[in-house]
């Protein structure tokens, strides 16, 4: 499944410092053979800002949405012209449009600060995490707060029992898989067949789950548990 709207997010972290921030595609690195109008750049922008954040090209009705026409006309005039000074390929398809070398280069370098990442629905009791099945959604972030690794997923949070931590509801969790965790660790823990987002606390040769609200008790599982992933970055979008 595929984010068509990618929101704008303030990251920050509970457990370790991690950057954030807008990422734009402003220009190419070679000066362009043909000077485009100020709507062939807006157009232009539109598509390469569509294929960032989506990974395939807009269809005309999604250019008529980010140009905020409501006919289509115009959108062909400007694609016939970027298609002639060199920016773009089209074909039949409704999703035709390709970016010529020199954009692509610059999409490329864009591509190495960023990264797409799963947002799972729910976290299984068995079987792969990351399987197909399991994804509700995907969303584009900096690499920054991935750390470099490729198997980290997205939680949405639903409640307020780790406020404490500055984790607050609906918040996106940046979970690592692992069955391992180290005292005071906020782990992502499976009881039974339900997931719960706590504090890993290890004590007196005794393991619980904290919670950082003092409205909620702590958790001492009395029935067969299991961490599946530490939280390492939290973002909060903004809708």
């Amino acid at each position: 499944m595929r984010s068509l709207n990618t929101p704008s997010f303030q990251p920050y972290t509970p457990c370790q410092g991690g950057n954030g921030g807008g990422l734009y595609l402003t220009q190419d690195k070679e000066p362009m053979k043909e000077e485009l109008s100020p709507r062939q750049s807006e157009t232009l922008a539109v598509i390469t800002d569509y294929i960032d954040r989506n990974g395939l090209p807009p269809t005309i009705r999604e250019i008529m949405s980010g140009l905020g026409v409501a006919y289509p006309r115009g959108v062909q005039r400007h694609l016939e012209a970027l298609e002639k000074k060199g920016y773009i390929t089209r074909d039949s398809s409704s999703r035709g449009i390709r970016l010529r070398d020199r954009v692509k280069q610059a999409v490329t370098d864009l591509g190495d600060s960023i990264t797409r990442l799963p947002i799972l629905g729910r976290v299984p009791a068995g079987g792969p995490m990351l399987a197909e099945e399991n994804i509700e959604d995907w969303v584009t972030l900096p690499t920054d707060l991935t750390r470099g690794k490729q198997d980290v997923f997205i939680l949405r949070t639903t409640g307020d029992s780790m406020i404490g931590a500055g984790i607050f509801d609906g918040d996106w969790l940046i979970v690592t898989p692992t069955n391992q965790a180290n005292h005071g660790d906020i782990v992502v823990a499976l009881l039974g067949d339900d997931a719960t987002v706590k504090r890993y606390i290890k004590k007196d040769n005794m393991s619980f789950l904290k919670a950082e609200n003092p409205k909620y008790q702590n958790i001492y599982p009395d029935q067969e548990w299991s961490i599946q992933g530490r939280v390492t970055a939290v973002v909060r979008p903004h809708v």
